[in-house]
């Protein structure tokens, strides 16, 4: 199996680090010079922005390896950050989105395995043993809610939603943190997990609004499935995966 899944735990739990100010408004404000009167501090600074390995060009972000390139999504707020590492990518701002992108390179014998079990079989031991294994490791109570394997997508591909008590990258709105002893949020995220030129990709969405707005939320499990597929269709054939992967010059 492949084991450089803790790369995107890793960056999950950096684009977290974000989350910890108030939600912000997407309205313009009026400039930090004309709000601030003698004697109040100034505003902190946005975060700084981690160096890219990948590109970002016309709106499309190019991952460093060559294997794919996809739409930015937008992003709300000064705090909005992307960062990747060879293999993952990671999309966050603090209100709505949180998009991460990976393509793992698969070594000889998880391409055997691959050949030999099938495309369902492979992606379900895949998700099981990786994905799903650093996310218990982060987040004990980590478990799968549903999973269903959607033969029209890249010759096969795993769709799986995960919640996650305690795991989530976003900040509870107001309301539910000032309850006293409130719980944690907890992440509802639905991944799809395709092979395509002997790569693992794996696309991971969280439902932000499940946690932003947890003090009114009442949505049915089936239609959280639902948004969040139709979220991760919406990234994944906007996807440009190319034949064959060149890195970058």
């Amino acid at each position: 199996m492949i084991r450089r899944t803790l790369a995107l735990t890793a960056l999950l739990a950096y684009a977290a680090s974000f989350s910890t100010a108030a939600p912000e408004a997407e309205t313009t404000a009026p400039s930090a010079a004309a709000t601030r009167t003698e004697g109040d501090s100034a505003p902190d600074a946005p975060p700084v922005q981690p160096k890219l390995f990948g590109r970002i060009s016309d709106g499309l972000y190019h991952a460093p390896s060559g294997a794919f390139s996809v739409p930015v999504p937008k992003l709300n707020g000064d705090s909005a950050v992307i960062m990747d590492t060879d293999t993952v990518a990671v999309f966050k701002d603090k209100t709505s989105v949180l998009v991460t992108i990976a393509a793992f390179p698969m070594p000889a014998f998880a391409r055997w395995e691959y050949q030999t079990k099938g495309a369902r079989d492979y992606l379900i031991a895949f998700f099981r043993d990786n994905i799903l294994r650093d996310y218990t490791a982060e987040f004990p109570e980590s478990r799968v809610e549903n999973v269903k394997f959607l033969p029209e997508y890249h010759g096969g591909t795993l769709l799986a939603y995960t919640v996650m008590p305690g795991g989530s990258a976003f900040s509870l709105d107001p309301v539910a943190a000032a309850l006293p002893g409130h719980a944690p949020g907890i992440a509802k995220r639905g991944h799809l997990v395709f092979v395509k030129n002997d790569l693992a990709f794996v696309l991971a969405v969280e439902l932000a609004e499940r946690v932003t707005q947890k003090s009114t939320y009442q949505v049915p499990a089936a239609e959280e499935d639902r948004v969040l597929l139709d979220r991760l269709v919406t990234i994944v054939t906007a996807m440009q995966i190319p034949a064959a992967t060149t890195p970058l010059p």
